[in-house]
């Protein structure tokens, strides 16, 4: 408390005025602990960058004393702030600290509880599987299965994590597929790690749970991956709570394999590769993110199961609401997008990572593709042979200023 240091997940942003016209900032973690957030002024912004671990309270008095022209700062506004910082877990210290273990406790001792049922999907479990039965027969659904199957396994798949209600379709047309193929016995799932996390890979030993039961992930794969490596694979593993990337994939799998019958996960949430991206390198370049990738094909190689890897990515994020200024989302814009997606779907087809990362990269992505590292990890990953586009989809908001595109695919 004497020298406080502020955790370097959280962060000041404006949030309106006060009665008197001051500036009022909100103070809040983005990442962990996503309770109420704390309301200040300036000068608490001001302290916040001076709390840095570094300066006890006394230099930090003494530093806005001589700000303020020799007039004493006082002491108790500071002692009652730090304090504040305190009570909201914000400080990285040891009351922190034990929170976030009691919360990791917690977290570790149960599945993981659904969070899109009653949103993306019905919570009752007859109502479910009578609503992911509708997306086959959808006008742009794939149809229902006609009890035909092939013999070559599909060994990666690419299928959205949009909402059901905008593209449920889609979500039928990958799992269609997997009906007709040779049984999977492992899913390792690439999510898309939407709250932004440190690292480029975050795993999870959770269970998953659904209406529909429980999916089990094998906590023995990934700690065979983790002793080939030396970074903690699931250190932000608090990310996996609240993200919904992995989990709209599991109840397709219910229904496609049975809920007593369906295979294991491993869920994995992937980062943006935002660095490599800007600096004109692939993702391999980095060192940490080249001994991931080995590590886990060689882990995929030693394994005895049918291991699918799927994507569960979206791709254009286009629109005023995503940033794209003076952008009208009609017909015409989106028929350009859909032109540029489909090249892009053209290059991930020929199963070239690096080359479709470059493509993505030729104008720094600014179509926001979200899951660029999934699908990139995905080809890097697995060798296939054959490739398919089963689905591309588009869908906008009632109020038009964003689109979202997405699609299904396979490879064998």
């Amino acid at each position: 408390m004497e020298n406080p240091k502020i955790r370097n997940t959280i962060i000041a942003e404006p949030f309106g005025q006060s009665e008197g016209g001051e500036q009022v900032f909100r103070i809040r973690d983005h990442l962990i602990f996503k309770g109420p957030a704390l309301g200040v002024g300036r000068l608490h912004v001001v302290l916040l960058q001076m709390f840095d671990g570094t300066r006890s309270l006394t230099d930090v008095q003494a530093e806005l004393t001589r700000a303020l022209g020799g007039q004493l700062f006082p002491r108790d506004v500071l002692e009652d702030f730090v304090q504040a910082l305190d009570e909201s877990l914000f400080l990285d210290n040891e009351n922190f600290k034990t929170a976030f273990d009691a919360m990791m406790t917690d977290l570790r001792s149960s599945p993981r509880p659904p969070i899109c049922a009653g949103g993306s999907y019905a919570e009752d479990p007859a109502i479910l599987l009578k609503q992911l039965s509708s997306y086959f027969a959808h006008p742009q659904g794939p149809g229902r299965p006609d009890g035909k199957k092939t013999t070559k396994p599909i060994k990666a798949i690419v299928a959205p994590h949009i909402d059901y209600n905008r593209g449920g379709f889609s979500y039928a047309h990958a799992y269609r597929q997997l009906k007709e193929a040779p049984p999977v016995e492992l899913f390792i799932i690439l999510g898309t790690g939407h709250a932004g996390p440190r690292g480029e890979f975050v795993f999870s030993q959770q269970d998953f749970e659904t209406p529909l039961g429980i999916v089990e992930t094998d906590r023995d794969f990934i700690q065979r991956l983790q002793a080939k490596l030396e970074v903690d694979l699931c250190e932000e593993e608090f990310l996996h709570i609240d993200e919904h990337s992995i989990e709209l994939q599991l109840v397709f799998l219910q229904e496609t394999y049975g809920v007593e019958n369906c295979p294991k996960i491993v869920p994995v949430l992937c980062g943006g590769f935002h660095r490599q991206m800007m600096e004109g390198k692939v993702p391999t370049d980095e060192p940490q993110v080249a001994k991931f990738i080995s590590a886990l094909r060689e882990t995929i190689g030693e394994s005895e199961k049918n291991i699918c890897v799927m994507a569960s990515a979206d791709l254009s994020h286009v629109g005023p609401h995503f940033g794209d200024k003076d952008v009208e989302v009609s017909e015409e814009f989106l028929s350009g997008i859909g032109s540029e997606d489909l090249e892009m779907l053209e290059v991930a087809l020929k199963r070239d990572p690096d080359d479709f990362f470059r493509h993505v990269q030729r104008d720094q992505n600014s179509r926001r593709v979200c899951g660029l590292a999934s699908i990139y990890t995905m080809l890097s990953v697995t060798d296939t042979e054959e490739s398919e586009l089963l689905n591309y989809g588009q869908t906008d908001q009632p109020t038009g200023d964003l689109a979202v595109t997405f699609c299904s695919m396979t490879f064998r």
